[in-house]
């Protein structure tokens, strides 16, 4: 069995999801089922998807201070692949894109690739999870396994629109 999962969740049993998918992760490994288990950071898919819905607003409305490392989905794909042919191999090193940058700077990347105008207004956002999130526990730059950039990702999409 191969299980995709996310970086730094272990750091933010705070936030439900990630709780849930430690639970899972845990499930997997207590199984009599041989397994390998791969963390990613954030898909850039998804990261568009929640931008796309800030960008609903006349002004981009973005936590101040969270570092991300979002990777191409296909990319991700390309690995778990690797990893279903190999023998089991338990918990693997962790991936994510091929670079650490602000929610801010990837928000303004954003606005910059598609042409868009907006005010960004940074918000500290308060609480144990924003902290931790704060901290960078969602990025693993010492495996920056992705080629593919934020930018490349978005004018590929911009231009599939098109």
């Amino acid at each position: 069995m191969v299980y995709i999962s996310i970086v730094g969740i272990d750091c933010a049993r705070s936030y439900p999801y990630y709780r849930s998918k430690l639970d899972a992760e845990r499930i997997v490994e207590e199984s009599a089922v041989p397994y390998t288990i791969l963390r990613a950071t954030q898909f850039y898919d998804l990261v568009l998807k929640a931008i796309s819905v800030l960008d609903r607003l006349p002004v981009m409305v973005v936590p101040d201070g969270f570092p991300g490392q979002p990777i191409d989905a296909g990319e991700v794909a390309d690995r778990l692949v690797e990893l279903a042919l190999s023998e089991p191999a338990g918990r693997v090193p962790d991936v994510g894109g091929p670079e650490v940058r602000t929610l801010t700077d990837i928000v303004r990347a954003y606005l910059e690739v598609t042409g868009r105008r907006r005010r960004i207004v940074r918000v500290p956002l308060p609480g144990k999870t924003a902290r931790v999130f704060r901290e960078g526990v969602l990025t693993c730059p010492e495996n920056a396994y992705g080629k593919i950039r934020w930018e490349e990702f978005l004018r590929e999409r911009v231009r599939e629109a098109a």
